[in-house]
């Protein structure tokens, strides 16, 4: 009877150390059992013991969550502290929750996807903090987000910033590089505009260009950063700005010179040239 009551107690000793042991590792650690001097503990006594452990980590995963086939069952909360991303390293990122995916090529990590009559998303992302609610991460090169509308590509956020939003009718890209607009015909936004003043400086416009003027030539200088002017595809509007009504008319010329525009102004009636304010418009017409 003192052998019994002795097993009875170690049983429980064990058991509840196993039972307090976190389920979710890769394994189970359980506290070893100590046995004093002149305890009996047979070869049977102690497999029963271990096998009992093993049978109650076994019970508490499968209390927590059906695994059957890879499914998880109900509702599936996941709290802990943030550690850190075995991806993004360190830094400040952290996570809480991460997959990988070490399939054949072609695999998705994970998908998500919402079978509801409701306006449910099939995810939500809710941040209450300063930071971003979602980043992404291309380490490998690959574009940020891409989004079909069924097998259609309808949204697409490439890696360097350009955005492209495409439907059956029309198509929208912006250039993160140029800073431009482009839509189903090649046109959008202008690659630079602004206006001149008589002495060649620049009074307002976009900031990628600079201006000057030279008094003995008569002629303005447009000069475009980070790309040359090339009359073949780039396309101008001149526009001299009369300051009274009774000015005459004034013709707007230019001439490609070395990736820069030259831009001269002469009176329409007599032909002569002199400096007046104007306004400019290029246009990006590259196929």
């Amino acid at each position: 009877m003192r052998h019994v009551g002795r097993h009875r107690r170690l049983r429980v000793a064990i058991l509840s150390a196993a039972l307090g042991l976190s389920v979710w590792g890769a394994a189970f650690t359980f506290t070893q059992a100590s046995f004093s001097e002149g305890d009996v503990l047979s070869a049977a006594s102690l497999n029963a013991l271990l096998n009992d452990n093993f049978q109650a980590a076994s019970d508490a995963i499968d209390a927590k969550l059906g695994v059957t086939g890879g499914t998880v069952t109900g509702r599936l909360n996941i709290m802990a502290d943030a550690v850190e991303d075995p991806v993004l390293g360190a830094g400040g990122r952290t996570t809480t929750f991460f997959v990988r995916n070490e399939a054949a090529e072609g695999e998705t990590a994970s998908i998500l996807s919402a079978n509801s009559s409701q306006e449910s998303p099939a995810l939500l992302v809710g941040q209450e903090g300063p930071g971003a609610a979602v980043t992404l991460k291309a380490a490998g090169g690959g574009d940020f987000i891409q989004a079909f509308s069924g097998f259609t590509p309808s949204f697409r956020v490439q890696n360097d910033g350009t955005v492209s939003i495409v439907s059956e009718n029309a198509s929208l890209t912006l250039h993160a590089a140029t800073g431009t607009i482009e839509n189903q015909v090649g046109s959008g936004l202008p690659l630079a505009f602004g206006v001149v003043d008589t002495d060649g400086d620049k009074l307002s416009g976009t900031s990628n260009w600079s201006s000057s003027y030279d008094a003995g030539d008569q002629a303005f200088t447009i000069s475009l950063v980070g790309t040359a002017f090339d009359p073949v595809v780039h396309t101008v509007s001149l526009n001299a700005i009369r300051t009274d009504l009774g000015d005459a008319p004034v013709a707007m010329s230019l001439v490609a010179s070395n990736g820069k525009l030259i831009v001269q102004a002469q009176n329409a009636l007599n032909g002569d040239a002199g400096p007046v304010p104007f306004s400019f418009t290029i246009h990006d017409g590259t196929p």
